[in-house]
């Protein structure tokens, strides 16, 4: 029914419980499409629009389709701010509008529609149909895309595969690059290096552990900040504590995520003359880590 839609849309359409009328009006219409008899059509959708209610709904949105199909991405988007401008709220309709737009790329106008569609939805999500479940999932999309912290709204929404991915790869640069955050720097042991970097490799900054603990080292000499903590961290801890990465809102706590994801050790630097190096070595500091030339070939990162 929908010329130009994803199948899963038209699919959603199909089995969207609509009076015979107006079923009869889309249907119509979409007779008209196939036969090459698009003036036909479009005087059916101004007709539904002059009706207005859901039958205007839906022929600003079967309308905008239509213009979407053959090009005309800006008339299309017009028609589809006029049903938000028509200030009622029509659920699925609404919800139908603003992926149209998102497909397109007009993100900020379809999280208009997203959000304006949620402010309508209870505050919990019993008894919701099917649409709330995806409205309160693309605003929540659309939000994590753009850079803009997620809100209570939001968790309600189901996570996409976009913003899981986006916050494990983040977290995993976050995890790989050593840096000194608030005076405390996470790193791995070398108990747990190696299981780490096969896991991890691609995002940890360093292809063996001793280039990866000299990196450390430049970075804990050159930090002007005042002496900082290191923080070791175990990978059996690091995956268990992953798990709560969804409720995460923002990057700023996404950052302060990845520093509490620790067994609560820590390690003073530099270590006391004659004391274990805190790379986890078992040699003493001033033999490995701390020893004159260890920062050769290292670079900042």
């Amino acid at each position: 029914m929908f010329l130009g839609m994803k199948d899963s849309m038209a699919d959603e359409l199909r089995a969207h419980r609509i009076d015979d009328r107006l079923a009869g009006l889309l249907d119509s219409a979409q007779a008209h499409l196939q036969v090459h008899q698009p003036e036909r059509a479009i005087a059916i959708w101004e007709e539904m629009i002059r009706a207005g209610g859901e039958e205007g709904d839906w022929g600003f949105l079967e309308y905008a389709d239509h213009l979407l199909g053959i090009g005309k991405g800006e008339e299309a988007t017009a028609h589809l701010v006029s049903l938000m401008l028509g200030r009622r709220f029509s659920g699925e309709p609404w919800r139908l509008a603003a992926e149209l737009l998102e497909e397109r790329g007009d993100l900020e106008t379809a999280l208009l529609f997203f959000s304006a569609a949620v402010s309508h939805l209870p505050r919990a999500r019993s008894g919701e149909p099917p649409w709330a479940r995806q409205v309160r999932a693309g605003r929540r999309r659309l939000r994590w895309a753009m850079g803009i912290p997620l809100d209570d709204n939001d968790l309600l929404g189901d996570i996409g595969v976009s913003e899981s991915d986006d916050k494990w790869f983040d977290l995993l640069r976050l995890m790989g690059e050593p840096e000194v955050v608030e005076g405390r720097l996470h790193f791995w042991p070398r108990g747990d290096f190696e299981y780490a970097w096969r896991l991890w490799s691609a995002q940890i900054a360093a292809t063996t552990a001793d280039e990866y603990y000299r990196k450390i080292e430049l970075v804990l000499r050159t930090h002007g900040g005042g002496r900082p903590v290191l923080v070791p961290r175990g990978v059996r801890g690091w995956m268990a504590g992953v798990d709560a990465i969804n409720e995460v809102r923002s990057m700023g706590e996404l950052r302060a995520f990845a520093s509490r994801l620790d067994d609560g050790r820590t390690v003073e630097w530099p270590p006391e003359r004659g004391q274990p190096c805190w790379c986890g070595s078992g040699t003493a500091y001033e033999e490995c880590c701390g020893q004159s030339g260890a920062l050769v070939g290292a670079a900042p990162g």
